[in-house]
């Protein structure tokens, strides 16, 4: 994604890399739970971003539709693009926990708490 300034069309673009799903682990977290089958129909230019939380993979699947480029939104928004789908993996790639996150609070971890996690049910 590039970012273009109408009030400075002279400024050098800023681009932003995302990595895009991997096919397989999607398809498999599909075949576990409802929801990312839902939110893969959803999700138009969707992106993963994987990262570790208290010992866990933590798979964060987001719509780019809903990012944005401009500093100041994403200031009002805090760190994260709202509509993101979360997956807590067991270490051997199993689905453990997934939350749906809205809004705001789509930028933090949970704390460490555990709080906000749905067990997965298959």
């Amino acid at each position: 994604m590039a970012r273009y300034q109408l009030l400075n069309p002279d400024a050098p673009l800023a681009f932003e890399l995302f990595d895009k799903p991997d096919p397989v682990l999607y398809r498999r977290l599909s075949e576990a739970e409802e929801l990312f089958r839902v939110y893969g129909r959803f999700a138009m230019f969707m992106t993963q971003e994987t990262r570790q939380e208290n010992g866990a993979p933590v798979v964060t699947y987001r719509d780019l539709r809903f990012a944005s480029t401009v500093p100041f939104m994403r200031m009002l928004r805090g760190e994260g693009v709202p509509f993101q789908l979360w997956a807590r993996l067991s270490a051997d790639g199993r689905l453990e926990g997934f939350r749906f996150v809205q809004g705001r609070s789509a930028g933090g971890s949970d704390g460490g708490d555990g709080g906000g996690w749905v067990p997965a049910t298959r």
